[in-house]
C-alpha cells in the first residue's frame, strides 16, 4: 500500500516516548516523538500512534518545544498545519519546509484529556542472569 496522505484538517497529538534501556552501547535509540492521529484521518479508529519523520530542524523544533514546555508538553501538544504530511512505512513523515506549529489541547473544544505522560514514574527492574 503507498503513502496515505492526510486531510487539509489534520492534526495529531505529540508523545514523547522514552525507553529504557538494559545496555545504552546498543545504538538504539531512548526517545523518539510520536503522533496520536486524530481518528478522522485513521478512518474512524482512536489511538493510533505512528513516530514523527522530518527534516533536522523540524525534529529539533519539535524536540525543543516539547522539552521547554513553551507550548505545552508530551500528551497536551497538538502539531496542527498536517495537510502536506503522509503516513508510510510505519511513520507520520513530515513534508519539507513545514512550519512546525503548536498548540496547546486545553484550547481546543474538540479533544480529549489524556493521562499525563510525564515526570517520574517508579518501575522495577529485573535482570537475570
Amino acid at each position: 500500500q503507498g503513502p496515505r496522505n492526510l486531510q487539509a484538517h489534520s492534526y495529531c497529538t505529540l508523545l514523547l516516548r522514552s525507553d529504557l534501556l538494559v545496555d545504552p552501547s546498543t545504538g538504539l535509540k531512548d526517545e523518539e516523538i510520536e503522533c496520536e492521529m486524530n481518528a478522522e484521518d485513521m478512518d474512524g479508529f482512536s489511538g493510533l500512534s505512528f513516530p514523527i519523520k522530518g527534516n533536522d530542524a523540524q525534529m529539533n523544533r519539535l524536540k525543543y518545544l516539547l522539552e521547554s514546555g513553551e507550548h505545552g508538553r508530551s500528551g497536551e501538544s497538538i502539531l496542527t498545519n498536517l495537510k502536506d504530511a503522509w503516513i508510510e512505512e510505519g511513520a507520520l513523515t513530515l513534508p519539507p519546509g513545514l512550519d512546525i506549529a503548536l498548540e496547546k489541547v486545553s484550547s481546543r473544544s474538540n479533544t480529549r484529556n489524556l493521562a499525563i505522560v510525564t515526570g517520574n514514574k517508579p518501575i522495577l527492574v529485573v535482570k537475570v542472569t
